[in-house]
């Protein structure tokens, strides 16, 4: 047998490595890209919630914890560079590589000024009431908005996803919300930030990913209930069967199960997110009653530089919170209203992300 000449053994070999790589290439990187459509929600038989959506008639403004009672009120920690007092944030003490235990930090915040806004929005089934919120911490202030809300249906709250598809596809976050014509709206986790772990991702009860990929899930059930799970105690399948519309893969989840803030040194064996940062949360008081709270941060609005993660729990109990899960935020953070954003996000604008988080009507 005639042995092959040396060139032509030597093209063989590199058309056969060039097809592994580009079949590597296809199923790692291309088709996890390219993904189908995403179906119009149903609400054939909308999840009707217990609550009421209407506001108190009593007050026009959402509940906040007494004023008298300083010594229990605590609020997110906030940094302000036009400040010129006590603006120096002290040097992060989470855990570095000489130290897994982070020193404990007590959260300094304290909720100094409520202003009502005009974003108020009210009908049979929705109720919307947008407060700007200036919070002051030891090292500085920042300005937060806080959307109260109160839904009739679960399916009030709708999730979007950026060109109407599952991936890593991206779109404006205002154009994301006025598609839905959303009464208000946030950002959601940008679980499509990378193709490599797209995480947990039930959106509108349609489970598209089963795999968590970061230490806490958050869950909405069609009942209404939020519930968060630690990684290794979520089943997306078990979830399913127990009612699941909606999961949210970011992270951290900020109260525990008695509705306390955890610490710095909890949220240190968990993320490396924890320095003052924008930020964006999604909150749970109880079914048809939940939040969506935006913090300025790096200097976005001239002043703010956002909040230490400890902190930002602590704003979230002192709301009233049962529950709260930090969202992306950074250059992602937007808090939309009938479609402007009133944030004020970093970067001047509101970065293109995955996902958005809804308040809708329908018919």
């Amino acid at each position: 047998m005639r042995k092959m000449p040396l060139w032509a053994v030597i093209l063989t070999d590199f058309l056969a490595l060039a097809v592994i790589l580009l079949t590597f290439c296809y199923f790692h990187h291309v088709r996890p890209n390219v993904v189908a459509e995403v179906s119009e929600v149903s609400i054939d038989n909308p999840h009707r919630l217990g609550g009421d959506s209407s506001a108190p008639e009593e007050t026009e403004e959402p509940s906040f914890p007494d004023e008298s009672e300083e010594s229990s009120t605590a609020v997110i920690e906030i940094s302000d560079d036009t400040t010129s007092e006590e603006t120096t944030e002290e040097p992060p003490v989470e855990s570095s590589e000489t130290s897994t235990t982070p020193t404990y930090r007590p959260a300094t915040t304290e909720i100094t000024e409520r202003r009502p806004t005009e974003y108020v929005y009210e009908s049979d089934d929705i109720n919307v009431t947008v407060t700007e919120l200036l919070v002051s911490t030891r090292y500085g202030q920042s300005v937060c908005h806080f959307a109260d809300i109160r839904i009739s249906y679960a399916e009030n709250l709708q999730t979007v996803l950026a060109q109407n598809k599952f991936g890593t596809v991206r779109e404006d976050p205002v154009s994301m919300a006025e598609r839905v014509n959303a009464i208000v709206a946030i950002n959601g986790d940008y679980y499509g930030n990378s193709s490599e772990a797209y995480g947990a991702v039930i959106r509108n009860g349609v489970l598209y990913n089963k795999k968590p990929d970061n230490p806490d899930v958050f869950v909405m059930y069609t009942n209404g209930s939020m519930k968060a799970f630690d990684k290794a105690s979520f089943d997306a399948d078990t979830e399913m069967s127990a009612g699941a519309y909606q999961s949210w893969d970011f992270g951290p989840s900020l109260l525990d199960a008695d509705g306390n803030p955890y610490s710095n040194v909890e949220f240190g064996k968990k993320t490396n997110l924890n320095p003052a940062n924008p930020r964006s949360v999604i909150g749970y008081f109880e079914p048809g009653h939940y939040c969506f709270v935006t913090v300025n941060g790096r200097g976005g609005d001239g002043q703010s530089v956002g909040l230490r993660m400890e902190d930002l729990a602590k704003l979230m109990s002192d709301l009233g919170c049962k529950a709260a899960y930090n969202l992306d935020g950074g250059a992602t953070s937007a808090l939309i209203f009938r479609g402007k954003v009133i944030n004020s996000p970093c970067n001047g604008n509101a970065r293109a992300c995955s996902d958005l988080i809804s308040i809708v009507e329908f018919e």
